[in-house]
């Protein structure tokens, strides 16, 4: 495998009956439809079924394995309806990209009902060109009625090539709920824990130690998370599903900690924002960093355009999920719930759907892995294309897709890895965070649209709208709008005002602060706002 895809058009007869009647030709490549496709390696994987009564399971399986240089794409065993029967081995061929030694695994099933339990003995994978091998001793149940009740296990690498596998550790990991009005949630909520040598992948927050009720207002809830060792905790990714009315969740904080360590070693990752379709920005999946200033503008906004084709039933009532791949890292598969253009139903014919994620900066995007569910009566879907922006790289992707995902079309595929066609340049913007607090005087809130500029030695920016799905400007609150708008270097001013549309547009405004991230470091810069002209009389 080069690892390159090359495209040679004809678009002629080979027929002697039919065009210029020749039955062979010479076709030159076009070079600007020429792709780099990840080289993935073979490998070997056998699985067994441990020897105990009730071991086996009918279950979907899936894994996932880490190395040191990155990890392998989610993979659903594709299992025969006589896999996984007690006391047996099953093999399996496997593809994966080059990410170094080998250090653990990651082996899950889907079923949490009573019958669907597994006790896996062990696995052990080998490089078919390299005949490097490793294994992987579980010796558990994956069961809602056993051992720790978990269907998730993650297991370290033991092999010749590793002197000292890494250690099996549990995380407790609380989780606070704020003490605001409609705080609590009902959905389902999980949490990835992304630390230096890994994560723990998304895991349902399901068992709370110390509440029946998990994620009331005021709650702090704790759960115990089994992963091998992550190393210095970075990150945590954390969120809901969305479902049940009422879904919507303020959550305060989380803090992680080594199960047995004092809660003094815990370290906090603050949020202090909704999870909600209807309020702040609208996402309900937050990625949260620890403690520290300007915690929005350490993520980056990549904005996804998702066109489905116009061609007769392309439209799909299923989940659509991206995952991206940059010269960084990747993200997690991330479900595409909350439009930008907010739209009711999502992916109908000849239209553009259009997503906002944050995640961390994974750098140049290499890849793009999108599907769907394959849920709902008309599940299947022609997709156009895909268009990523992202405006701190000022650069925009587009991949070309043109196909079915539909398990009754053409290939029968619902997920498809996609590289980009080209990649363009567009002007460069940075983040900023931008905290309005409006003043607690009577009448002081407003229902008008505010907006703001900010002024630098190096330029000033467009007017920037300050809104999101809150509302805002309310009296006495404080709040915080982050915003991709170009570097004007250092700050001396900014104009703020307002459209005075609206009953009681009058506004009472406190102060303004705003910081930007610059050179990996958060520089903060206040500007305490006394506007003159720009801003309407205060009610009396």
């Amino acid at each position: 495998m080069s690892g390159i895809e090359q495209t040679f058009p004809c678009g002629k007869w080979l027929d002697e009956d039919e065009g210029d009647g020749l039955i062979e030709r010479e076709l030159y490549e076009m070079v600007s439809l020429r792709q780099k496709k990840l080289k993935k390696f073979p490998w070997t994987l056998w699985i067994w079924t441990s020897d105990v009564k009730g071991a086996g399971t009918d279950a979907q399986v899936f894994l996932q394995i880490y190395g040191e240089k990155g990890k392998s794409d989610e993979m659903r065993l594709e299992s025969k309806s006589d896999s996984f029967e007690q006391g047996q081995l099953d093999k399996f061929m496997i593809e994966m990209p080059d990410i170094g030694k080998l250090t653990k695994l990651r082996i899950w099933h889907e079923k949490r009902h009573p019958f669907a339990g597994w006790h896996f003995a062990r696995a052990t994978v080998m490089k078919t060109l390299t005949r490097e091998k490793y294994s992987f001793n579980c010796g558990r149940w994956l069961d809602i009625n056993e051992d720790d009740n978990e269907i998730i296990r993650e297991l370290p690498a033991t092999s010749a090539l590793i002197p000292e596998p890494l250690p099996l550790v549990k995380y407790r990991i609380t989780i606070c709920t704020g003490r605001v009005s409609g705080g609590g949630t009902d959905a389902s909520v999980f949490a990835n824990v992304i630390g230096e040598l890994g994560d723990t992948g998304d895991r349902l927050m399901l068992l709370s130690k110390n509440n029946v009720n998990k994620f009331e207002k005021g709650n702090a809830d704790e759960f115990l998370i089994e992963a091998v060792f992550l190393g210095p905790i970075r990150r945590v990714r954390v969120g809901h599903d969305g479902r049940g009315g009422g879904c919507g969740w303020f959550l305060d904080k989380v803090m992680v900690r080594e199960e047995g360590q004092p809660e003094s070693t815990a370290i906090e990752f603050p949020c202090y924002r909704w999870l909600d379709r209807n309020e702040d920005d609208g996402q309900i999946v937050r990625e949260l960093v620890p403690d520290g200033d300007g915690l929005r503008l350490h993520n980056v906004n990549y904005q996804i355009s998702i066109k489905t084709g116009s061609i007769n039933g392309a439209s799909s009532d299923s989940k659509v999920f991206v995952k991206l791949y940059g010269e960084k890292g990747d993200t997690t598969r991330m479900l595409l719930m909350v439009s930008d253009n907010d739209l009711r139903n999502y992916f109908e014919t000849g239209r553009t759907d259009v997503f906002s994620i944050e995640t961390c900066d994974i750098g140049q995007i290499h890849r793009l892995l999108i599907g769907h569910t394959n849920e709902g009566l008309r599940a299947g879907w022609f997709l156009d294309s895909v268009q990523i922006t992202v405006p701190v790289h000022g650069k925009q992707y587009m991949f070309p897709s043109h196909r079915w995902l539909c398990k009754d079309e053409a290939d029968g595929k619902v997920e498809v890895e996609i590289y980009p066609s080209e990649t363009l340049d567009i002007e460069k913007l940075i983040n900023y965070e931008i905290t309005v607090i409006t003043g607690d005087m009577r009448n002081g809130g407003t229902n008008a649209n505010v907006f703001c500029q900010i002024y630098g030695d190096e330029g000033k920016t467009e007017l920037i709208d300050l809104r999101n799905r809150s509302n805002n400007f309310e009296r006495g609150v404080t709040e915080i709008f982050k915003i991709d708008a170009l570097n004007v270097g250092k700050l001396f001013k900014i104009r703020i005002g307002h459209d005075g549309s609206g009953l009681g547009d009058g506004w009472f405004l406190e102060s303004v602060n705003i910081k930007r991230l610059t050179m990996a470091m958060v520089q903060r810069e206040v500007v305490k706002d006394k506007p003159k002209d720009d801003k309407k009389d205060k009610k009396k």
